[in-house]
């Protein structure tokens, strides 16, 4: 670096210029051209982070169990929906198979029908 680069440096410097603020200082030699930071204003926590008590949430253990208890349910739940479906399989089969023996018995009756013509 030259010593007028590193003395114009050294003057420009502040916090909250970045290099490429530098480069175009250097080029307009004003800074007017240099944005200024804004002043960082910390961040506050929102009101639905404020309304949530955080001594009222349940332990590890009540969670395990909750979860446990939940499991156990629904494991019932579908035990008792594949019985349901294994129960409406059969009625299936049934309905076929009586719908299929109409179906022979109309066709007897139709060969009788036009025997009788």
């Amino acid at each position: 670096m030259t010593k007028d680069f590193q003395k114009e440096l050294l003057e420009n410097v502040t916090e909250g210029v970045k290099p490429s603020d530098l480069k175009k200082l250097r080029k307009s030699k004003s800074l007017d051209n240099v944005s200024t930071p804004s002043l960082t204003v910390p961040l506050q926590k929102s009101k639905s982070q404020l309304e949530i008590p955080l001594t009222n949430q349940p332990s590890k253990d009540q969670q395990i169990t909750s979860l446990q208890d939940e499991l156990t349910t629904e494991r019932q739940r579908v035990g008792s929906l594949r019985e349901d479906l294994a129960n409406e399989q059969e009625k299936s089969k049934k309905f076929k198979l009586s719908k299929e023996k109409l179906v022979v018995k109309v066709s007897e009756l139709e060969d009788q029908i036009l025997q009788l013509r």
